[in-house]
């Protein structure tokens, strides 16, 4: 009877020909037909349920291959409490600017607040 073995790893090297997978689990590296997992990349994960090679043979089989998760979209996050307080920390530094006279400081409170008008355009 065969030797049926599940295999989780990853793809450590493509030749012409083959695919090396080194398993996580008892750290032994299977050879495999390049055709027998298209589209593969070195470092992908795979998950396959496989026949070891015999001694004397070189290459393994794949029985069955578990396809790989699809990537999650990207949330888009929601803006309306950062852009909330972004507008008040404007108005504050709106009317700190009016009530100082000091050049140097003005200076940097009108840096601040353009910055955050900056912001503001962005997110709204």
């Amino acid at each position: 009877m065969n030797n049926i073995t599940h295999l989780k790893g990853f793809i450590e090297s493509i030749n012409d020909d083959t695919i090396c997978v080194f398993s996580k689990k008892d750290n032994c590296r299977y050879l495999f037909k390049i055709t027998d997992i298209p589209n593969s990349k070195t470092f992908d994960k795979v998950d396959l349920l496989i026949i070891p090679a015999k001694p004397g043979e070189e290459l393994s089989r794949i029985l069955s291959a578990k396809p790989s998760k699809k990537p999650k979209p990207i949330k888009i996050a929601n803006f309306s409490t950062l852009l909330k307080h972004m507008i008040i920390t404007k108005e504050r530094l709106i009317a700190t600017q009016e009530e100082e006279q000091n050049s140097e400081s003005t200076e940097q409170i009108q840096e601040k607040i353009d910055w955050l008008t900056k912001g503001i355009s962005l997110f709204s």
